[in-house]
């Protein structure tokens, strides 16, 4: 799973095949979950975490080692594990001014 940190990610060419059997029996309902939820991308020989991920990559990496190990656990599908995601509002302005306000320091005098 740590070579899912490269830029090239996850290749089935670089590991034998029965490893790589092991691999998408464990983990292919996991990717195929984080592709659709634009985590990770499809190469033509496996998978690698979209680059706007790459600060990301361990946590990526530890989503993925989750919902695999609880899909194993359970045997439940994948999407009968999902967690739902809520968006809070947030007033941007507002929480800018204060910041501002808490930040801002006058000037010594001259």
């Amino acid at each position: 799973m740590l070579g899912l940190r490269l830029a090239a990610g996850l290749d089935r060419n670089d590991h034998a095949p029965r490893v790589w059997s092991a691999v998408e029996r464990r983990y292919a309902a996991a990717f195929d979950r984080a592709v659709a939820t634009g985590r990770l991308e499809r190469t033509p020989c496996g998978v690698r975490i979209l680059r706007a991920h790459a600060f990301l990559a361990d946590d990526v990496i530890a989503w993925i080692e989750a919902r695999a190990a609880r899909s194993a656990e359970t045997g439940a599908s994948d999407r009968a594990a999902e967690i739902p995601v809520v968006a809070l509002p947030v007033d941007r302005a507002s929480a800018t001014d204060r910041l501002h306000d808490r930040f801002t320091f006058s000037s010594p005098p001259v």
